[in-house]
């Protein structure tokens, strides 16, 4: 099935990079390779095979050799009865036996694979450390597009010779690359699995029959000569087998890639411009729908003490109304609280707001040599600043000019904690804090201050 979407891969192998396209109604992929840069850098060779088709579009899926990827096995009772978070947690650590990947600073992905009542549980997993799939995420949104996903090249679950049957069952390929073999197997249905070993490829020995039936795929150096005993092995060295493979890839991936292991990006938290933005539309919202429910309570209690006077004959529909009064009253004095509540968090916020790009002025052109700013923390209408200077009176001097310096935007500058810095070898270097708090949210009370050496 032809992919709905324009679909682009960037390929890193330790022997070709490449950068392919491949449009909605397009046959096959656009391909731009070279043979991979002499760099040990990730995040640089992805850079480079980005380079080789002009700036990126819209989604991209990176097939990086370097991923690691693995079936695991596990027996049918240590994953009996687990739920999804949990089976995911369980191949998490057994991944880290082979991998080396902590759970925690890693991202997994993974597919079961198919298994018969009473045999072990096999799972095809891939995994990367998260400062990896973050770096790969800002290179690739750097260069135009979107991250959709990292996987390794290994595996494509979809036949590549024109041999292989034309019912699409019947047929096996096993994928050499660099440390890891992998077999796909097509089933009876028509559906294909993958299994990898990671083993050297040049132990490798063929264990099916040479029926024309099975695909060879290599994609590392050293098999020049296999093509003898497979005609149909395809090199990913020649640009013709890269073009068929990558297609197959685009194919796959486009139409969602199910059944192969992808790890994604995590979700990016919306951007604090957007969220401040958001409160404050709802904010104006809030007060809005404050006076218009105030307005209609207006109306009302004067609609009621009309009909008091006009009604004000029976005693008793006098005292029923003189209720509705007050009540709606009280309602008025709520409503109004609400409204100044509301006006007070409104000018919370643009103190918030106003806050950091103030604070990073002051400190810009009021900072004296001798003292460095490492640390600037922002809560509400607060802020702590934290840095080293080279002697106490430099961080006494500093606070003095923030103080001077900020005094006419209503912030209050306490005088800095000051302590001898971890790992100095004599009092020649500080470390300090310097409180700020804006007058608006209340007299601030002065923390108590010990030096410390």
């Amino acid at each position: 099935m032809l992919p709905r979407k324009a679909t682009t891969l960037l390929l890193v192998t330790h022997r070709r990079i490449a950068h392919a396209r491949m449009e909605p109604a397009a046959a096959a992929c656009q391909v731009h390779s070279a043979p991979c840069p002499e760099e040990d850098d990730l995040p640089t060779l992805v850079e480079a095979a980005a380079r080789l088709g002009g700036r990126l579009q819209g989604g991209v899926w990176l097939l990086i050799e370097d991923l690691f990827t693995q079936t695991l096995s596990l027996s049918p009772g240590a994953v009996r009865g687990l739920e999804r978070t949990a089976l995911e947690k369980a191949l998490a650590l057994e991944s880290q036996v082979f991998s080396g990947l902590p759970p925690t600073e890693s991202a997994l992905a993974w597919e079961p694979l198919s298994s018969t009542e009473g045999t072990r549980r096999e799972y095809w997993v891939a995994q990367v450390s998260r400062g990896d799939l973050d770096r790969l995420g800002s290179l690739v949104k750097d260069s135009g597009g979107r991250l959709l996903g990292v996987l390794h090249p290994g595996g494509l679950t979809a036949a590549l010779s024109t041999s292989s049957g034309g019912d699409g069952s019947g047929w096996k390929r096993v994928e050499l690359w660099r440390d890891v073999v992998t077999t796909v197997q097509a089933g009876p249905s028509g559906g294909a699995v993958s299994r990898v070993d990671r083993s050297d490829p040049h132990r490798w020995r063929s264990e099916s029959g040479r029926d024309g039936t099975t695909e060879i795929l290599i994609g590392i150096d050293g098999f020049d000569s296999i093509g003898k005993e497979y005609p149909e092995a395809l090199d990913l060295g020649e640009e013709p087998a890269l073009a068929r493979w990558l297609t197959g890839w685009a194919k796959l991936l486009g139409a969602g890639g199910n059944g192969i292991p992808v790890v994604r990006p995590p979700p990016h938290p919306l951007p604090l411009s957007s969220a401040v933005a958001i409160s404050a539309v709802i904010l104006a919202l809030t007060i809005g729908m404050c006076g218009l429910h105030h307005s209609w309570i207006r109306r009302a209690i004067d609609q009621t003490q009309t009909e008091l006077e006009i009604a004000r004959a029976p005693a008793q529909r006098s005292v029923r109304i003189r209720g509705e009064i007050e009540a709606l009253e009280k309602q008025a004095a709520e409503i109004r609280d609400s409204i100044v509540k509301a006006r007070a968090a409104a000018e919370s916020l643009s103190m918030s707001r106003r806050l950091p790009s103030r604070l990073l002025k002051a400190i810009a052109a009021k900072c004296p040599p001798g003292v460095v700013v490492d640390g600037l923390d922002l809560t509400g209408d607060a802020a702590k600043v934290q840095g080293q200077c080279i002697s106490p009176d430099l961080a006494d001097r500093f606070a003095g000019e923030l103080s001077h310096e900020l005094q006419g935007d209503g912030f209050q500058v306490f005088a800095p904690l000051k302590r001898t810095a971890k790992g100095a070898s004599s009092d020649d270097r500080y470390d300090f804090e310097i409180d700020l708090v804006s007058l608006s949210a209340g007299k601030p009370e002065t923390p108590g201050r010990k030096e410390k050496k």
